[in-house]
């Protein structure tokens, strides 16, 4: 996420991916968006947002890196209306964060982020995080004037709309009965059915299906249902393969993180977390042929059914993820590893420090720990 320059030497600060949290006494407690960055104390994290000692906000989540690593797109529920709403704020430390979206009789809510660094997505309607919301496009550059893309419809609707590689075709969950992984184009045309044997997704999980990263193939789990099974599908619904068909992940629960982060940048595998033996939570490697599956490192997320401990996500060539580390104190910490499931480390530690408190990375709406 860029660099610094000392005395007119260049320093690499690298950092993870971007998550939300209650602040430390640095931010009086705020939800704030941060990350931890190699130039951190430990225990200490990088805070992003600064809202200048007022925060009408209940809590911050979803918050999602542009793919140019300038921006971060997150999501704030309104403490004065109760409705979520889109934000934007630098992917600078201490930046002024705006509010892209809002309305106060209706939620705004599961933001992404198109190939341009610009264009984002995102779902609006009356029924909450689960129904009647319908698909919207706008940019961050000239924000004001969103795209219909998607309407609810007899009381379905949308969630987590996701562009694909070259920003053609936006992948959804539809709410409807049974409920429907879809695809259209990225002016809402070409509307059709990529799968409906998902069962039970909820919007306070993490994203349940991501694209790849170089073609239209996308990974998905069906659902909160158990044993959850992780396939790759393409984008009209061909190519069906399930990806956690043997090895140890097939005997428990396993979740796919999305926005393409669960797929390395030459698409050669799916990161899966897994329940191999609850509340146990491991990583694992999953082919995209379906032919293996692999665990990576050695502890994994430790957390039982809490949503934000089931996210993996790929980022700078490492697996970052989050675990606890006091189930008296509920506290957390962000870990990493490399894509072969070594060098595992403590990123941040909630802990130590500044005491912020890990909400958790893309998803997992509303859970934190404190």
């Amino acid at each position: 996420m860029g660099g610094v320059r000392l005395g007119g030497v260049g320093l690499v600060v690298s950092c993870s991916p971007p998550w939300t949290a209650y602040g430390g006494a640095a931010t009086s407690g705020d939800p704030q968006v941060f990350a931890a960055c190699s130039t951190n104390a430990p225990g200490v994290a990088t805070v992003f947002t600064d809202f200048n000692g007022f925060v009408d906000s209940d809590a911050n989540s979803n918050p999602l890196l542009s793919p140019d690593g300038t921006k971060i797109l997150f999501q704030v529920l309104s403490s004065s209306t109760g409705f979520d709403e889109i934000w934007v704020v630098d992917a600078v430390a201490g930046s002024t964060p705006v509010q892209l979206v809002a309305d106060g009789s209706n939620y705004c809510f599961h933001p992404a982020w198109g190939p341009d660094s610009d264009t984002f997505y995102y779902v609006q309607g009356s029924g909450g995080a689960t129904s009647n919301a319908s698909v919207y496009k706008d940019t961050v550059s000239a924000i004001g004037s969103p795209t219909l893309l998607k309407a609810a419809a007899g009381g379905a609707g949308a969630m987590r709309p996701q562009p694909n590689f070259d920003g053609t075709r936006v992948a959804y969950i539809w709410t409807d009965t049974p409920q429907e992984l879809r695809c259209m184009d990225s002016d809402g045309s070409n509307d059709g059915l990529v799968d409906n044997t998902i069962s039970a997704y909820d919007s306070n999980e993490p994203p349940q299906f991501g694209w790849a990263n170089t073609q239209n193939l996308i990974a998905f789990q069906n659902g909160v249902i158990s044993p959850q099974d992780v396939f790759v599908i393409d984008d009209t619904g061909g190519g069906k393969v399930q990806i956690n068909a043997n090895g140890d992940a097939a005997g428990g629960n396993a979740n796919v993180s999305g926005y393409g982060y669960a797929w390395p940048a030459d698409d050669s595998f799916v990161v899966i977390v897994a329940n191999i033996g609850n509340p146990v939570y491991n990583i694992f490697r999953a082919e995209v042929d379906g032919s293996d599956t692999t665990q990576l490192g050695t502890t994994g997320p430790d957390a039982g059914s809490i949503p934000a401990f089931r996210t993996a996500l790929i980022y700078q060539s490492r697996i970052w993820f989050v675990s606890e580390t006091d189930a008296t104190a509920s506290k957390a910490q962000v870990s990493s590893m490399t894509l072969a499931g070594t060098d595992e480390r403590v990123d941040f530690d909630s802990s130590l420090g500044s005491g912020d408190e890990v909400l958790g990375f893309v998803g997992g709406d509303g859970w934190y720990f404190n």
